[in-house]
């Protein structure tokens, strides 16, 4: 595996994580990305899976295929300003540890 290789090459065996941030626009399109990301996770490239910056429509075309591997992360701008109080409670429910990103309204 490609990937496997490249990690050799500056001495490490695999990720701890690996985060889909940004993901595509339509479910399918997420869906084809997230099944690389599964790929590397089954050839032990990675530990585990994230998203990063998923709404509820993006998290529902994930947790809605059961054949996918849930991730286990979904990092979000979250701060004193920015506090999406419905998509943390969702996350929440469905297992997703939710990882601040700006948590002191520094930049984005």
């Amino acid at each position: 595996d490609a990937n496997l290789r490249a990690f050799s090459t500056v001495g490490i065996d695999y990720l701890d994580m690996i985060m889909l941030d940004y993901p595509a626009s339509d479910c399918d399109s997420i869906k084809g990305q997230w099944k690389a990301f599964e790929e590397m996770l089954r050839a032990g490239g990675t530990r585990s899976l994230a998203v990063g910056n998923f709404d509820l429509r993006q998290l529902d075309c994930l947790l809605g295929d059961p054949a996918l591997t849930p991730p286990v992360v979904n990092q979000l701008k979250f701060n004193a300003e920015s506090y999406p109080s419905d998509i943390v409670e969702e996350n929440r429910k469905r297992g997703i540890v939710v990882q601040a990103w700006s948590p002191q309204r520094v930049s984005g």
